[in-house]
């Protein structure tokens, strides 16, 4: 028996939570060994699969990320790549794996310039063997049981969910342009509706030789081949060279104490993690924050968390980038986390809205978070960028490949960049996979979807919880702002109330609305309710699930 939103005894059925947009809030499910959160209820379900059959949290995360790609093409997929921070329960040690895709060597921002080649937005995938390479230092099982519930939802099928339909839907007229496109997507000539059948079994024999094989054919064989010749049939400068040439890179958490809270964050490429960072040195957590007079969700809290994430992206403009590429991008983070620079900033919010900054093309991805009863923990953000990536698939493979490269730094002036065009490098990223630490043990995990709505997500969702101590469930749904790169606009969720918008246009902001439901942030929180109790909270915006026990 499975129980919507309530909690369960030490070795009870899950419990799950499937918000509804716009619903009543209901606290959060809590259970006492493992949570899973995901984008779609499928991943969830098969993640939650694989730990009841024996495997750990990256396990069942390698299984999670793989469903996502069949379930939610929209956005993600083993065309893609992502990050991935995973917490040693053992060793208390946290390990980030930066797979992210990285720009074909003969590529160059006059070919992202527009009207450039179409397939020029396609980067080397690293998803493969991202997570090749978690299973190889974490796995339990073997690689081949991990992908076998996505493998069979893929060739089984599965129900269209909202976010799908809803995506397919807004792109029907220039998918039905594309033969390819046209042909996954649009049936009949109609787009695929919420509750339709979806059978992909072209990516069901993709997946399960992936389990069989590991990564290899990805890059340096038949698979590889295939991948790059459909990207250059699209004007790719993509060869086989670029593919071999890949590589995960194992870095180091973005780091620091703020208060008694340890935050283990995203370090570059992302600029995700310097935004959470810099906030949380700003107004502090808990009971010491300055923003804990102001009230959740208030004109002056939501203003000056505005005015610090506006300063944030200025910051990732000026020096965020490919650590590889730009020696000195890990001390400009440093730098920017010191505390005559926080200071600084302190004095910088409390101004009018002045920092303009180029906002970049990030747009969708995928977030889960797993926790087993081990106590390990999984946050992995996943993308193609999207919606649909780079609308190029592979036929023979079934792979929907990404338009990652959109996210460098181009146009006028984009030369001096450090996010500029590079072959191999990495362009930035709003990603941020987070878990925080307190007295040696974790108090929450949370990462999001959309682009750069991530970033300004998870440091709300964050600030949520640490400082006004809200369910998990609060935390996700509550209504959000984002900040844009122009310096007064200010965009607004639905719900948020007419009194707080004209707080917000009193100091200063130009406040526009806007339906948020392509960014989903997705939260675990540890010992609510008693020191060995998870909870875990799925964003309603985007249909997604989550799943305790």
């Amino acid at each position: 028996m499975i129980a919507l939103g309530a909690s369960v005894a030490n070795g009870g059925a899950p419990s799950i939570s499937i918000p509804e947009a716009g619903a009543a809030v209901l606290p959060a499910p809590r259970g006492a060994h493992i949570a899973i959160v995901t984008d779609h209820s499928e991943a969830t379900r098969a993640a939650y699969e694989t730990l009841h059959a024996g495997g750990n949290a990256v396990d069942a995360a390698i299984t999670a990320a793989l469903t996502l790609g069949v379930v939610s093409p929209a956005a993600s997929g083993i065309g893609g790549g992502g990050f991935a921070m995973v917490y040693d329960a053992k060793t208390k040690e946290i390990a980030v794996y930066d797979f992210r895709e990285t720009a074909p060597m003969g590529l160059t921002a006059a070919m992202l310039a527009k009207g450039g080649p179409e397939g020029a937005v396609i980067g080397v995938p690293g998803e493969p063997l991202g997570l090749a390479t978690l299973h190889r230092a974490y796995g339990k099982r073997t690689l081949a049981e991990d992908v076998s519930p996505a493998a069979r939802i893929a060739r089984e099928g599965f129900v269209v969910g909202r976010y799908l339909a809803d995506q397919t839907a807004r792109y029907a007229g220039e998918f039905a342009k594309n033969a390819q496109l046209s042909a996954l997507l649009l049936p009949h000539g109609k787009p695929r509706a919420n509750g339709d059948p979806f059978v992909r079994s072209d990516l069901a024999k993709t997946i399960e030789r992936f389990g069989k094989e590991g990564a290899a054919p990805f890059y340096r064989g038949d698979i590889a081949e295939r991948l790059v010749s459909a990207a250059r049939k699209a004007g790719s400068p993509i060869t086989l060279q670029d593919f071999t040439a890949y590589e995960v890179k194992k870095r180091k958490p973005l780091r620091q104490t703020v208060g008694d809270l340890d935050v283990a964050t995203m370090p570059a490429p992302s600029a995700g993690g310097l935004m959470l960072l810099e906030a949380l040195n700003v107004f502090g957590a808990g009971d010491a924050s300055s923003l804990k007079n102001a009230g959740f969700e208030s004109s002056d809290y939501l203003h000056r968390l505005g005015q610090s994430m506006r300063w944030s992206t200025k910051d990732r403009a000026a020096f965020a980038s490919d650590p590889d590429f730009e020696k000195g991008t890990d001390k400009a983070y440093a730098d920017a986390l010191r505390p005559e620079a926080i200071q600084k900033r302190r004095v910088e919010i409390e101004k009018a809205p002045t920092p303009k900054a180029k906002t970049p093309g990030e747009q969708g991805t995928s977030h889960l978070i797993v926790v087993d009863a081990e106590g390990n923990i999984v946050s992995l953000t996943t993308t193609i960028n999207g919606p649909y990536g780079a609308w190029v698939i592979e036929p023979e493979t079934g792979i929907l490949l990404n338009n990652e490269m959109l996210d460098f730094t181009t146009g006028k002036g984009s030369e001096k960049s450090p996010n500029r065009v590079r072959g191999g490098a990495r362009p930035v990223s709003s990603m941020t996979p987070t878990i925080i630490i307190r007295n040696g043990q974790p108090v929450l995990s949370v990462g999001g979807s959309g682009g750069t709505r991530i970033a300004t997500g998870v440091t709300q969702v964050a600030m949520c919880r640490l400082t006004f101590g809200l369910d998990a469930n609060q935390c996700v749904s509550a209504p959000r702002i984002f900040v844009t790169a122009e310096g007064n606009d200010l965009l607004v969720d639905p719900d948020v109330v007419a009194d707080v918008r004209a707080g917000l246009k009193a100091k200063g902001n130009e406040v526009r609305e806007e339906m948020m439901t392509t960014s989903a942030m997705h939260l675990v929180t540890f010992g609510e309710g008693g020191e060995h109790t998870v909870s875990a909270a799925a964003d309603p915006r985007k249909s997604a699930f989550a799943l305790v026990q």
